[in-house]
């Protein structure tokens, strides 16, 4: 089974913590800094919490995905994005309501394991059986160009 995982530091967000496991949906903040590790397994993701003993904070499902190919995070934006096989498609997720925001399918290929820059602004997605990188708007999932 093949696991991909990504790293996300997150400023802490104001208020008092949710201590029941099962609810919780932030982690322990130490320095001022909330570190999360989201980690994709067959159908959905698991977030863990890097500064208490990567202790299972929740998990996501995410309806109608499978098969991950690729995971990576815009803090600047607050979005998590996932490369599915199942649909051939890139999904992309917000972070404070694990709802998704857009989900997009490329017609050149499937979407294999993506790249982000480093501001949060643009993906840079590979399409399997394609003839090119795609490059992405990462806010609205509309192509800016192609690298062939």
């Amino acid at each position: 089974m093949r696991f991909l995982a990504t790293l996300l530091l997150i400023p802490a967000l104001l208020g008092a913590a949710d201590t029941n496991p099962s609810t919780k949906k932030h982690g322990k903040v130490v320095n001022g800094i909330e570190r999360l590790l989201y980690v994709t397994n067959k159908t959905g993701i698991s977030v863990y919490d890097i500064n208490d003993s990567h202790q299972l904070i929740r998990k996501i499902d995410v309806p109608d995905t499978a098969d991950y190919k690729g995971i990576s995070a815009s803090v600047q934006l607050g979005k998590l994005y996932l490369t599915s096989n199942l649909k051939d498609e890139l999904l992309c997720m917000d972070l404070a309501t694990d709802a998704i925001d857009w989900r997009r399918h490329y017609s050149d290929g499937y979407a294999d394991s993506q790249a982000i820059t480093p501001d949060g602004k643009t993906l840079y997605v590979p399409l399997r059986d394609g003839e090119s990188w795609w490059v992405i708007d990462a806010a609205t999932g509309d192509v800016k160009t192609k690298i062939p």
